[in-house]
């Protein structure tokens, strides 16, 4: 059975944290693979969250740049010792800890890296990822959008880009009884929670509601829940 690390930058409450749990606990529960997970960061509730549903989580405990040295050769233990197969990374920090990482371990590691933004600063984050996504097998981005930011802003090449949607699994929720209702009057509910900020174009979807409402041929209510500078 294959053995998977997951590493990512930290497991507070924020997007590609939930990206990694959903990956890690599918996996696990698939039975093809062992998942394990761990962050560069000291331990978070997303951790706590991964620990009850099974998942074992290592806490690399760095809390600023300066620890980089100290967080690197710790990780490079952890895989050592785990003789992971693959070994997944999240975010250009977890990136850069994985590049380093794959200089030190021998062995047949497949070392694959992910982009979750669009983001273009700080514009650092890009020059960085463009110097260690050399050390990777393959990029996994979310999107397309993401694809081009990755090829345009850190050069790196379209081939080594594959891109995987995040998603939810439909069979886990319950299905609103406004998406199947007859009553064209009965409103669609849109819901948006997340950072406010320029990247995330909230105000776009504002702009285009109108558009959405012709399509749709209801009316839409679109629930912003977050907070930031938009």
């Amino acid at each position: 059975m294959q053995r998977i690390l997951l590493l990512i930058t930290d497991l507070q409450i924020g997007g590609t944290p939930t990206v990694v749990r959903e990956l890690a606990v599918r996996l696990n529960r698939a039975g093809s693979a062992t998942v394990e997970v761990a962050c560069l960061s000291p331990w978070g509730p997303v951790a706590d969250q991964l620990r009850d549903l099974g998942v074992t989580v290592h806490a690399l405990n760095a809390r600023g740049p300066y620890h980089l040295p100290a967080v690197a050769s710790r990780f490079v233990k952890l895989v050592r010792q785990g003789k992971y197969d693959t070994v997944v990374s999240f975010l250009v920090h977890a990136n850069t800890v994985a590049a380093i990482a794959s200089r030190f371990v021998k062995g047949d590691v497949k070392w694959i890296q992910s982009i979750q933004t669009t983001q273009p600063t700080p514009r650092w984050h890009w020059n960085l990822q463009r110097f260690v996504a050399m050390t990777a097998e393959r990029l996994v981005v979310p999107s397309a959008s993401v694809a081009t930011c990755a090829h345009d802003w850190a050069s790196v090449d379209r081939e080594k880009i594959t891109v995987i949607p995040n998603a939810v699994d439909p069979a886990e929720w319950h299905l609103s009884p406004v998406a199947t209702a007859t009553d064209v009057a009965s409103p669609v509910a849109i819901g948006f929670i997340g950072r406010l900020d320029p990247v995330k174009r909230v105000p776009y979807l504002l702009q285009v509601i109108t558009s959405l409402e012709v399509v749709a041929q209801r009316p839409i209510h679109i629930h912003i829940y977050g907070e930031g500078a938009d």
